[in-house]
């Protein structure tokens, strides 16, 4: 089969890790793959070593919170190349208006629109808002909703005339065959995707969030820390005057690397980066982006993966005291507790796809 895949590639990078796994595990197989992304999500594509369906960059003016605009020079040269080179499947992460603009000139039988849950059923939206992502988004002709908790959204698919399945968040290859070490010995912060083309609130909370785990250092001068914020001006901001036990590390790293010594993270509670620790069972203090339209479904996220993790992760607030997190990070760290199994959905789909 040729499939080719186009991921969002802002702010973080959740939306490009799994669609770019996929590819790269459909390569695996012998299937002829190529891909699209911009901004920070290119750095995934290249450690995966993906062809680009084109090798345009988008003009910044085109990149906007809702996805790419479908109008712009860099999109039409885009969708003029998936007409041309006409393959057996196109799979979309993130760019709700370039799903239905590509549905209305390309088969839609042949489109596969990836989804948060809260892409299609999120109750801090209003409704308009939300019939606006439903409405391109399923414009797909099947859907795949994957995160932290089941749901059933088969009555939302009918409603669109889109077949949707529910599967457990699609992990990165990379993660899947990774062992970790059980003697970690670093505390690692991690910060996210970047802060390119990011609202003034979501680079806000992430220095916030890197400065917090900068005193917790301080407070802990026998830890050894670890901050990847994958954002050069992320990093720059964050590291003035840092104490001896820690680095800042600003450009993209690879998986492996960032958990390899890890023994307990510090994090945001995006669905990837959640979901990966519970697979690999490492220890972490989870916070929510506050000030900024993901809290919400990061709340949500919290609430989720504390239930799974048997006690192995728990909620902090930025507004913590330093005492307070360092005495939940020790607790997390020696918690013997891991007696859960968290089954990616890379095989659902994978399956799916193959029989398709």
């Amino acid at each position: 089969m040729k499939i080719f895949g186009i991921f969002r590639g802002f702010p973080g990078l959740g939306r490009v890790v799994a669609g770019a796994g996929i590819l790269n595990m459909l390569k695996s197989r012998g299937h002829e793959v190529k891909a699209y992304s911009y901004l920070q999500g290119n750095a995934v594509l290249a450690e995966y070593g993906l062809d680009k369906i084109i090798d345009k960059k988008p003009d910044k003016r085109h990149i906007m919170i809702i996805g790419l605009n479908p109008i712009s020079v860099e999109s039409g040269i885009l969708i003029d190349k998936i007409l041309d080179e006409n393959p057996d499947l196109v799979i979309l992460d993130g760019e709700p208006l370039l799903v239905s603009t590509l549905a209305m000139v390309f088969p839609r039988t042949k489109i596969l629109s990836l989804l948060n849950p809260t892409d299609i059923e999120n109750q801090s939206l209003p409704m308009s808002s939300l019939k606006f992502y439903r409405n391109h988004y399923l414009s797909a002709g099947c859907a795949f909703v994957h995160g932290l908790s089941g749901g059933s959204y088969a009555k939302i698919g009918k409603n669109y005339s889109c077949e949707i399945f529910s599967i457990r968040t699609i992990l990165r290859p990379n993660i899947l065959n990774y062992s970790i070490s059980a003697s970690g010995t670093s505390v690692v912060g991690i910060l996210g995707g970047g802060s390119e083309n990011a609202s003034p609130e979501f680079l806000n909370s992430t220095v916030a969030m890197g400065r917090k785990i900068i005193s917790l250092a301080s407070y802990l001068p026998h830890d050894n820390f670890f901050i990847y914020c994958n954002d050069m001006k992320i990093c720059s901001i964050l590291c003035s005057n840092l104490p001896d036990n820690i680095k800042v590390i600003g450009k993209y790293v690879s998986p492996e690397k960032i958990y390899a010594n890890a023994k307990v993270v510090l994090c945001r509670a995006g669905r990837n980066t959640v979901s990966e620790l519970l697979f690999l069972k490492i220890p972490a203090m989870l916070f929510s982006t506050a000030g900024d339209f993901r809290s919400t479904e990061q709340d949500k996220n919290i609430d989720d993966v504390c239930l799974l993790s048997g006690g192995l992760m728990k909620k902090c607030h930025i507004d913590d005291s330093v005492e307070y997190i360092a005495n939940q990070l020790y607790s997390i760290a020696n918690e013997l507790n891991v007696n859960y199994k968290f089954t990616p959905g890379n095989e659902k789909i994978l399956k799916f796809i193959e029989n398709m």
